[in-house]
């Protein structure tokens, strides 16, 4: 039998789930239309084929793993280098349905943080920079199967900034807190990093621009960077709809798109240090 599921297997397991589905489903929405009730677990709108048929995704998830579109756990690891190998490893290992990913990755964000203020406390600035900066990588990646500003999400985001900015006075190299500021008065959030060994003077800038399944923290690699290596800045930005914005009412949409490109690129960072 090949890696993926065998097709007779996965449409008996289909036609029990989805049975199972349909009354758990039927259930709640009898229940619903008796009291009046919204659920409790969610007090947004939902999308019924999401909720209905997860156990498709699932089953994927279970045949072929955490990375069944995208080799998420690989660029996901790519910036923290071959250290945090093995956290991925686990992490893919304990992924086995949609609803596993948050409480994965939070747990290997725990863990690293913990590694992080023990070995701080301890005067090895160099190890809790390394953890500091794996451990905001998994707070960021736990926030990405949460589709909504929910406390979990925020206290997610919270963690992540914390860490990262714990990692940002450990660097290796200057890295700021940065915010760029929207027409209509809203401040995106960057991080701005200087090449090490940088002493002054106008220098070339490259603006990140994560995709909707990556978040600025992961742009500069904590080592090696391509863009630092080669005497660049970088400024790191989180587009309209992209992880920490929506958090602060930033929401995607074109005209937004179109005044962030104007808005990073006319920003203080780039008016004095590109060339």
């Amino acid at each position: 039998m090949s890696e993926s599921i065998d097709r007779r297997q996965f449409l008996q397991t289909a036609t029990l789930a989805a049975t199972a589905a349909t009354a758990v489903t039927g259930t709640a929405l009898a229940a619903d239309a008796k009291t009046g009730a919204k659920p409790t677990s969610h007090q947004g709108p939902l999308t019924r084929r999401w909720t209905e048929q997860r156990w498709l995704l699932d089953n994927t998830i279970r045949s072929v793993g955490m990375d069944w579109d995208q080799p998420r756990s690989v660029y996901l690891s790519a910036p923290c280098g071959p250290q945090a190998a093995a956290d991925f490893a686990a992490v893919r290992a304990r992924i086995q349905k949609y609803a596993d990913a948050a409480p994965a990755f939070e747990a290997a964000a725990k863990r690293r943080e913990g590694v992080a203020k023990a070995a701080l406390e301890a005067g090895d600035t160099v190890t809790a920079r390394e953890n500091y900066f794996i451990a905001a990588i998994h707070w960021g990646a736990a926030q990405w199967p949460i589709d909504e500003n929910n406390a979990q999400n925020q206290l997610y985001n919270t963690r992540k900034r914390e860490c990262y900015g714990a990692y940002a006075k450990l660097a290796d190299h200057r890295v700021e807190e940065a915010w760029i500021t929207m027409p209509d008065g809203k401040r995106l959030p960057a991080w701005f990093h200087l090449p090490p060994r940088y002493s002054g003077g106008k220098i070339p800038v490259v603006i990140s621009v994560p995709g909707m399944d990556s978040f600025k923290e992961m742009s500069v690699a904590l080592y090696g960077d391509r863009w630092l290596s080669r005497g660049m800045a970088v400024l790191a930005i989180d587009g309209p709809g992209q992880y920490e914005s929506p958090l602060l009412d930033i929401y995607f949409s074109m005209p937004a798109w179109v005044s962030t490109g104007t808005a990073a690129v006319d920003s203080p960072y780039n008016v004095l240090f590109v060339m």
